[in-house]
This record gives structure tokens, C-alpha cells and sequence, in this order.
């Protein structure tokens, strides 16, 4: 049997045993030149200072921190002094509220009484000296009798009877006066009472309303303020969107790559060696029968 040692030196080629596999792959000169200018611009955009937000113009309106929080509008401002003013604005009703009617009653009957009880008197005392008292001294008069003691009986009963009258018509009306006084002022105290009620419940319908359109300007405030920090944050990171943008676009593009892939087993180059080892023995043969030296030319 010839020597194949020549062939394949002492050992069997990796190629019959095993697997061979050549792979080079390489970036388009354009991916390459479009990869290069995006790392540069990122290195750039990573090496910028922080930029600390600025307050808008109209900041110093709403407080130091405005640029970011809104602070209270006037009206809410003032809604919240008229809410400490309004404190204790139904006190002075309700201290009138809560006296008796012993305490009060005077404040109604003092008019009454200049009114309708001291007139009582001044028309019963002028009916007696312009009517009862003329009448009395005219009859005794006619019959010749004026000045005698009948006369002044007579004269003395009249006063009697006017001053009983009129103290009969001030009592009675010092009475329904007191009744109607008493009525009077415990409706007053209870009027003092709502009105206190009233007082305080429209300050505090004051203050809801002042606060609700306070609230209703800071919110609006807010948004622009939310708006402006939003448009500065956008513009912060403008670049680094573009770059992010830019870096999608490329990822997960193919790229070229060249190369092959050799495969095989012992069984399998066992039966391709076969007819290699056999054209090998007779081109051994044929040079011991002839002599003859052949090469193969290069």
C-alpha cells in the first residue's frame, strides 16, 4: 500500500474531523461615516453643563419659587384677611340677642310713654280746666252761688273724677304698652339673633367666593408655569432626542459579512479518500514498471 504520509503529513487534516468555519464582516463606508458623526454629537451633547430653569419674567408676581409652584393670588389673599376679620362679626348680635326682656323693655316703653301715657294726661287736665272745671263754676255762677262751698265741692269732684279718669286710661295703657313693649323687643333679640347668623354666613359666602376665584387665577397661573418649565425642559433635551432618534434609526439594520463554512465527519472522508488512496497505488505502480519519473507541473 503506497504512503500517503506526503499527502497529509502525520496527522489527519482538522478539515476531515471537525468543522471550519471563516466568517469576516465589515460596515458599509457610509454606516461607518453616519456611526462616527452620531458618537461625536453624543460626546458632545453628554459634555454639556447642567442648565439650571429660570423663573419666567412675571415670576416675582406670584413669590421667589414661582417659576415652578404658583403662589396665592391677591384674591385668595384677601379672602383669607376677610376670614380673620370676620371672626366674631355676629358677637355684637348675639350679645343683644341673649339679654332678658326686663334687661330691654325700657328702650321700647320710653317712647310710648312720651307718646301716649303723658298725653293721656295733659288731655284729661286741659278738659278739666278748659271744659269740666268752666262748666262747674258757669252754673253756680247763674244761680248766685259762685265761691260757696257746693261750688268748691263741686269744683273738687270734677278734679277727682278727671284725675281717676286719667289715671285709669294711662294704667290701661301703660299696660297694653308694656305687652306690646315686651312683644317688640323679644322679636328685636330674635332678629339680633338671625341677623348675627346672616352677618356671619355672608362674610363667609365673601370669603368662599374671593377664594374661589383666587384659585381659579393661581391654578391658571400654574399652567403657565407648568407650560414654560415643560417648553424649557423640551428644549434641554432637544439634542439628545434627535440623537435618540437618529440612533433608532440604524438599530437593527444588517450589516455585510463574507466567509464560508466546511463541515465533515470520518465516515465521510473515509469514503472520499477512497478513490484519492486508489489513483495514489497506481501511480506508484506505473513508475516501478517503466521507471519512469512523472511530476505534476506547477
Amino acid at each position: 500500500m503506497a504512503d500517503l504520509s506526503s499527502l497529509f503529513g502525520s496527522s489527519t487534516p482538522a478539515s476531515v474531523t471537525g468543522t471550519i468555519t471563516n466568517t469576516s464582516s465589515a460596515l458599509p463606508a457610509w454606516l461607518q461615516e453616519y456611526t462616527r458623526g452620531l458618537a461625536s454629537a453624543a460626546t458632545t451633547v453628554g459634555g454639556e453643563a447642567y442648565q439650571p430653569y429660570t423663573s419666567p419674567a412675571n415670576a416675582s408676581t406670584y413669590g421667589q419659587d414661582a417659576g415652578r409652584i404658583a403662589g396665592y393670588d391677591p384674591s385668595q389673599t384677601q379672602a383669607y384677611n376677610l376670614t380673620q376679620s370676620n371672626v366674631g362679626s355676629y358677637k355684637p348680635y348675639t350679645d343683644y340677642a341673649s339679654q332678658t326682656i326686663p334687661q330691654v323693655v325700657n328702650n321700647y316703653m320710653s317712647p310710648y310713654t312720651d307718646s301716649v301715657v303723658n298725653r293721656i294726661q295733659q288731655l284729661g287736665n286741659r278738659n278739666l280746666t278748659e271744659n269740666l272745671m268752666p262748666a262747674v263754676n258757669s252754673t253756680f255762677a247763674g244761680a248766685g252761688q259762685f265761691g260757696s262751698t257746693r261750688n268748691a265741692d263741686f269744683a273738687q269732684q270734677a278734679m277727682r273724677n278727671t284725675q281717676d279718669s286719667i289715671l285709669g286710661q294711662q294704667s290701661s295703657a301703660l299696660q297694653a304698652g308694656y305687652t306690646q313693649a315686651q312683644n317688640a323687643a323679644q322679636a328685636d333679640m330674635q332678629r339680633q339673633a338671625a341677623l348675627g347668623q346672616q352677618v356671619q354666613n355672608q362674610g363667609y359666602q365673601d370669603v368662599t367666593m374671593l377664594d374661589a376665584a383666587g384659585q381659579q387665577k393661581q391654578a391658571l397661573a400654574q399652567k403657565n408655569m407648568d407650560l414654560a418649565n415643560t417648553d424649557f425642559t423640551n428644549q434641554v433635551n432637544y439634542p439628545k432626542t434627535q440623537l435618540s432618534f437618529m440612533s433608532d434609526i440604524i438599530r437593527g439594520m444588517p450589516t455585510s459579512s463574507t466567509g464560508f463554512t466546511a463541515t465533515s465527519n470520518p465516515s465521510t472522508a473515509a469514503t472520499t479518500l477512497s478513490p484519492l488512496a486508489a489513483a495514489a497505488q497506481a501511480f506508484a505502480g506505473a513508475k516501478a514498471a517503466t521507471g519512469t519519473n512523472y511530476s505534476i507541473n506547477k
